[in-house]
């Protein structure tokens, strides 16, 4: 029964991964000694069991883009995790007209806390 388990999920850890691997190349992983000083103000996911930090929450001042405290705060609240929250931001949604929320970190920040509010907040 463990290896039909197994094989029925194997298709969406692949997907996670190629979706790790994508984020890597378009925003790169911060580096430790950046991660290490802002700690707790950076999210984190856990990729080929090492925590990684995306490098889109990261102003070109090297400081967390102030939406990340906001959108962390309203996922905690709605009960996600730093990975549920990095692969919602990384996946279009018809909230933002297809958009993907990270694009829209710098531009448009309030437009994504409303839109995170309203889609994180649902109850399936």
């Amino acid at each position: 029964m463990t290896g039909d388990a197994d094989a029925a999920v194997a298709p969406a850890r692949a997907a996670e991964a190629a979706m790790w691997e994508r984020g890597g190349r378009e925003w790169g992983w911060l580096e430790d000694a950046t991660a290490v000083r802002l700690g707790d103000l950076l999210l984190g996911v856990d990729v080929d069991r090492v925590t990684r930090h995306p490098g889109f929450q990261i102003s070109a001042d090297g400081n967390p883009l102030p939406i990340m405290a906001q959108l962390r705060a309203v996922a905690a609240n709605a009960g996600w995790t730093d990975e549920g929250l990095v692969e919602w931001q990384l996946s279009p949604t018809t909230y933002l007209g297809g958009s993907r929320p990270v694009d829209l970190l710098a531009t448009g920040p309030d437009r994504v806390v409303d839109v995170a509010e309203q889609d994180l907040g649902i109850q399936w």
